[in-house]
């Protein structure tokens, strides 16, 4: 379960950041939220990792997410 909520984390501040940085082109103040969400969305990912799901289904899933 730890691992499933930490692939969610993960895919939610991916989707954050992703977001923010469509943002930042316009408000520059943006890109701090940028970079704090890429770090903590790939950390996320490398906990779930850890945790011991596979690559594959963790990729599919973030990759459905977008």
């Amino acid at each position: 379960m730890k691992k499933w909520l930490s692939l969610g984390g993960a895919i939610l501040t991916e989707v954050s950041a992703t977001l923010a940085l469509k943002a930042a082109i316009e408000a520059p103040g943006w890109y701090g939220l940028v970079v704090v969400g890429y770090i903590a969305a790939f950390g996320l990912l490398t906990i779930c990792l850890r945790l011991g799901m596979s690559i594959s289904v963790a990729y599919g899933a973030w990759g459905q997410a977008e």
